[in-house]
């Protein structure tokens, strides 16, 4: 039942996100038939709250932490440097920058974390 319940509320979370992304590339898209690249970033980021930039980072960011989720959930082996190459980073070390930055850890902390420290329940929640 709890299962069922945080699937749920995954789906709507998941639903919601992507109805703000569309809404905001469909804002972009009619930005862009009258204003220039960088007149677009801008008002992206006066739109949202965050620049273009920041926007990719995230959505790689995520990517990252899913299929990271479902090798730790397979009880994959994690080669970290092939890991972040799976998932579009420049090397393990830029992966690892992305990761603190958004977390305060360290990938290898993080999932650690996220399997035994009950404080990560957000986290899990997310899945």
């Amino acid at each position: 039942m709890v299962q069922k319940d945080g699937a749920s509320r995954h789906g709507a979370c998941a639903a919601r996100r992507v109805e703000r992304a569309k809404r905001l590339a469909w804002q972009a898209r009619e930005w862009g038939r009258t204003h220039s690249v960088r007149q677009v970033e801008r008002r992206i980021k006066a739109y949202s709250g965050r620049s273009l930039r920041e926007w990719h980072s995230l959505v790689k960011a995520e990517g990252a932490y899913f299929a990271a989720t479902e090798r730790l959930v397979n009880g994959q082996a994690f080669d970290w440097a092939a890991f972040a190459q799976d998932e579009g980073f420049a090397d393990q070390a830029h992966l690892s920058r992305t990761t603190r930055r958004m977390t305060g850890f360290s990938p290898t902390d993080f999932a650690q974390r996220y399997v035994e420290d009950e404080s990560f329940w957000m986290y899990r929640l997310w899945v």
